[in-house]
């Protein structure tokens, strides 16, 4: 009994200090985060105030605030972030860091680091990337990483995270892009209330390890990290090449609630996933493709990637009375390794595939 007693005031202490007592996880888009280090200044014009980010990041600590000022911007800076702080622009419109050299604009290789209020622009390469310096084989995680409220444009990848966990980006603005948001063997992450408009190629996409490889991973030991269990929620996709694309062997990723926009070739595609789950998405094409998916099927059971994605309840640029056919392909390979780094694959099947989406909305919902 007094066990009980002493369970229940714990649990009404929580509630009165607004800490969540289940696991669901729930993003405030324009939340602000506590620091719990000392704030250095970047810009303005307080007394020992720093004039480049670079400065301010070399003499901060772990869990150190690094707050920069919009009236001296643009900084023309490439930044490495080899700390766990938080790094927070004054306005995301008019706090500029813009490439001084084309290269990575911001680059973040530990844990635990917070990126928000920003413009990050013009660089051939990444606008932020997230990912370990010492990561040869893409097995070292990074975890914890939050990215919101920024807008970035005019970069190769806007956001590409590299073995990414338990991360959140959000509410973020990109455009004029080779592709919006990539996250490569990542697993546990919230891709949430992000707009990316006018990419070339994907606007969001989360990858992992195509067949061949995994099998080569299967029989000589180096098994690498799978995408799992990403979630993609209420961000719009408008104007791309592709709107959306989860490719090479990704397992569980929910697709929920998006805004899918009159992108030029495949609003979505599903290559060799699967417990894909596609569901409450509003689906709004004028060209090619709405919805596609590519199943790839080896010799080896171990790979299948076929039967168990699900499309349901979404709108399709127009009432439907009746279910709606996703179309696509479904491929049989035999793979042949030859030696530690490749192997000769032979499709000896390649036939249409079809999906249903059985309740299709009526009218597009409003997110």
């Amino acid at each position: 009994m007094k066990n009980r007693i002493a369970v229940v005031v714990i649990c009404m202490l929580l509630i009165f200090i607004g800490i969540p007592v289940s696991g669901t996880l729930n993003i405030d888009k324009n939340q602000n985060f506590l620091s719990f280090g000392t704030t250095l200044y970047v810009g303005g014009s307080g007394p020992g105030n720093y004039t480049k980010i670079q400065d301010a990041i070399d003499d901060s600590s772990d869990w150190d605030t690094i707050f920069v000022y919009d009236d001296s911007s643009p900084y023309f800076e490439n930044i490495l972030i080899d700390k766990s702080i938080i790094l927070k622009g004054e306005n995301r419109e008019t706090t500029i860091i813009d490439s001084f050299e084309d290269n990575i604009i911001i680059y973040i290789t530990e844990d635990e680091v917070t990126v928000s209020g920003f413009t990050i622009q013009n660089s051939i390469y990444d606008g932020i990337l997230v990912c370990r310096e010492d990561n040869p084989n893409w097995d070292n995680e990074i975890k914890n990483v939050t990215i919101y409220n920024n807008i970035i444009k005019n970069v190769s990848r806007g956001i590409f995270g590299i073995t990414l966990l338990n991360s959140h980006i959000y509410n973020n603005y990109i455009e004029d892009v080779d592709t919006g948001i990539k996250l490569g063997f990542s697993s546990n992450n919230n891709v949430s209330y992000n707009f990316v408009k006018d990419a070339d190629y994907r606007g969001i996409n989360i990858h992992s390890h195509r067949t061949g490889h995994r099998i080569l991973d299967m029989i000589f030991g180096n098994v690498l990290p799978l995408s799992k269990n990403n979630i993609i929620f209420r961000n719009t996709v408008e104007d791309n090449r592709w709107g959306i694309d989860i490719s090479s062997g990704c397992i569980g990723t929910k697709i929920i609630n998006n805004n899918i926009i009159n992108n030029w070739e495949i609003g979505l595609e599903v290559y060799s996933s699967t417990n894909t789950e596609i569901k409450i998405n509003n689906f709004i094409q004028t060209e090619k493709y709405i919805g596609y998916e590519h199943s790839y099927f080896t010799t080896l059971k171990r790979f299948n990637q076929f039967i168990t994605n699900s499309w349901d309840g979404n709108y399709w640029s127009e009432p439907k009375s009746k279910p709606v056919g996703i179309n696509g392909e479904f491929n049989y390979y035999i793979y042949i390794p030859l030696g530690i780094t490749g192997g000769v694959e032979f499709n000896i099947l390649n036939i249409p595939l079809i999906r249903y989406d059985r309740h299709p909305a009526q009218e597009p919902y409003e997110f």
